[in-house]
């Protein structure tokens, strides 16, 4: 799961945008935390998931998803 963390900051309409991810499903988080690629803090997004909306990206697509932030657990 590090190797797939994808990790980025909103404009300031709370807006991200990326072209680097290939079509397929995705688990997605707002936070105020950084997360880095450790043991600790995959155990705790992996545990955490059930919480985040899954998102199908189709191919050549675009997804929105409204999130407010959390903490992780």
């Amino acid at each position: 799961m590090a190797a797939r963390l994808v990790q980025g900051q909103t404009n300031q309409l709370g807006q991200y945008t990326t072209q680097t991810l290939p079509p397929v499903k995705y688990y997605v988080v707002a936070t105020e935390e950084s997360v880095y690629p450790t043991p600790e803090s995959i155990g705790r997004l992996w545990r955490g998931r059930d919480r985040y909306p899954e998102v199908d990206l189709p191919p050549a697509g675009s997804a929105q998803v409204r999130l407010e932030p959390g903490k992780l657990e």
